[in-house]
């Protein structure tokens, strides 16, 4: 039976005898396309250059859940959302398109950007929108117990790591208790 109305059974991409190369097909489309997303998030001029590809980029990550994009994600955390601006107040994570797709993308993002916060010292809007991104992927109240979890595990890594871990966990708990 063809998959779209109209189609012949011999154009039926899907047919037993077609769907691992239709399927290894739109694999390697999908691989290439990401790769060529990772590295337009790598290249600030590019980024500059090309704010409509740039949101586009991050959003198909996030729709494809990228575990690759992960890293390039966070590092344009605060790429802030110039294409599809509306008057109405946005939260955080439509305002920063990756905060968006790290939400998609879920429970691979959570140890990176955890690891980003005790890493360096971080804007308050960064730590915001960490925190609203975890808020998003574990629910609000569930993100205080698995930051302070977080941060227990990372305790003996040293002061300036536990001390803004410890700030972090204050700002969720603000925001989500």
């Amino acid at each position: 039976m063809p998959t779209q109305p109209g189609a012949k059974a011999d154009e039926d991409p899907w047919r037993e005898d077609r769907a691992q190369s239709a399927s290894a097909a739109l694999l390697a489309k999908v691989e290439q396309a990401e790769a060529k997303a990772i590295a337009l998030l790598a290249d600030p001029k590019e980024m500059e250059a090309k704010p409509k590809s740039t949101y586009y980029a991050i959003r198909f990550l996030g729709e494809i859940r990228s575990r690759k994009g992960i890293p390039a994600l966070c590092a344009r955390l605060l790429y802030e959302q110039r294409v599809i601006m509306s008057n109405e107040p946005m939260l955080l994570t439509e305002q920063y398109p990756a905060g968006k797709a790290l939400v998609k993308i879920g429970l691979p993002a959570v140890e990176p950007l955890l690891q980003g916060v005790a890493a360096t010292a971080t804007s308050n809007v960064h730590q915001k929108l960490v925190a609203d991104v975890l808020a998003e992927i574990f629910g609000g109240k569930e993100v205080v117990r698995r930051v302070d979890e977080y941060a227990n595990r990372l305790a003996g890594k040293g002061q300036p790591t536990k001390d803004r871990l410890k700030q972090f966990l204050e700002l969720v708990k603000e925001r989500y208790e």
